[in-house]
């Protein structure tokens, strides 16, 4: 499976499977609307999804259609480095560093590995209290913090699709398209193997 694999998992590899699914969705949309226009002069077949629409209606399902898979790529994308964050963190639990023993105390306090928490009280909070108290300069750890922090904004994107959008839209959903959730998790990623290689930590995986 494309994403069956979390620990060699690479954001841009979703952004392409995107964009192979929005090409189809397109070629699929031309080929619907050619029929529509060609079914009042013609009697050319109409999928039976669109009998009775107009082209501006094709139009607006088709819309909506590339919407829905930009949503399920974001959730992908969210899900997939929340999976390897998990991964990375119980390669730490053996460790004598600050960061695993925090890790360690929330594994060992959590019913499940799954129930540790991600991010209030959990791993990325764990991550940004090492990072305040390493050496790095206030910049620097300024902008570490920063993109974890820019993780945890992405996190109400994730609840919300996961759990059936019972309430309203996250606001965060518009202002991050896939392209820029790429790049938030891949600076996440960055942040985390630059901090484990500055203080000799275990590499991030």
């Amino acid at each position: 499976m494309l994403f069956s694999n979390p620990s060699g998992f690479f954001p841009e590899d979703i952004l392409d499977w995107l964009s192979v699914c929005i090409d189809g969705l397109y070629k699929e949309r031309s080929s619907v609307l050619d029929a529509v226009k060609k079914a009042r002069t013609e009697g050319a077949a109409i999928p039976p999804t669109f009998l009775g629409m107009t082209p501006d209606e094709v139009q607006d399902y088709f819309r909506s259609a590339a919407r829905e898979l930009e949503i399920a790529a974001v959730l992908a994308l969210i899900a997939s480095a929340e999976a390897r964050i998990r991964l990375d963190s119980k390669t730490r639990l053996t460790g004598a560093d600050s960061l695993a023993r925090s890790l360690r105390k929330l594994f060992d306090e959590s019913k499940s590995e799954w129930s540790v928490a991600l991010y209030q009280d959990g791993i990325c909070d764990a991550w940004k209290d090492y990072i305040s108290q390493s050496g790095f300069s206030n910049t620097d750890k300024d902008r570490y913090r920063g993109r974890i922090g820019a993780f945890k904004e992405l996190l109400s994107v994730r609840h919300w699709v996961a759990h059936g959008r019972y309430w309203a839209e996250p606001p965060m959903l518009a202002q991050y398209p896939p392209v820029l959730v790429v790049k938030a998790v891949n600076d996440l990623f960055a942040a985390f193997a630059d901090v484990s290689t500055r203080t000799s930590i275990k590499n991030f995986v």
